[in-house]
């Protein structure tokens, strides 16, 4: 992000004005998407897949990560 510039404008407090560089998406645009793409990546295992088709009305709303142990062998996280 480009700042174009930053100044008090008689108010006291301190603003500035940020563009992206022409042509870059919206950061937020740009998560939505890998998120989606994630959720459809995860419907795709099998265990995923069985829950899904076991709860026709469930859906996937959010995606955590689980920290992983060095010495977890159990396969789960």
């Amino acid at each position: 992000m480009n700042c174009a510039r930053s100044s008090t404008g008689g108010t006291g407090r301190r603003g500035s004005c940020c563009r992206r560089p022409a042509g870059e998406r919206p950061i937020g645009e740009v998560k939505r998407e890998q998120l989606a793409a994630e959720i459809q990546s995860l419907k795709t295992h099998p265990a995923v897949k069985a829950v899904l088709d076991a709860f026709p009305d469930a859906s996937i709303e959010e995606v955590r990560r689980i920290a992983r142990e060095d010495n977890d062998d159990s396969a789960t996280g």
